[in-house]
């Protein structure tokens, strides 16, 4: 996972302010340095254990409420899982946090 890679979340999230998503949607994001999630990041997150999705440019995608939990797939492996972000979904601060899967799995102790 590096920064500069583009990335793949599904989810169900609105897709608008007050707008409940009713389909499974998708966005492609620009994985950036940690910090450039702010104000949902802050100076002392980790980026070993948390990623951050930018829209691509010409566009403003991001995750919006209802889309926790969802998987961030880059390469063809899921990289995350959706923790925090976008949440009055609007183009204010279109940016994604999402919880790095290898760091849960280290966390878990389970071989990879």
């Amino acid at each position: 996972v590096a920064d500069g890679r583009t990335a793949t979340v599904v989810g169900w999230g609105r897709t608008g302010p007050g707008e409940s998503g009713t389909r499974l949607k998708r966005a492609k994001l620009v994985l950036s340095p940690v910090t450039d999630c702010q104000p949902y990041t802050d100076p002392d997150t980790d980026p070993a254990k948390m990623l951050c999705g930018m829209p691509r440019p010409g566009t403003t995608d991001s995750i919006c409420p209802g889309a926790s939990g969802g998987p961030l797939v880059s390469g063809g492996k899921v990289v995350g899982s959706v923790s925090s972000g976008n949440k009055y979904c609007d183009e204010q601060y279109p940016v994604s946090v999402f919880v790095r899967a290898d760091s849960v799995v280290a966390d878990l102790g389970i071989p990879t």
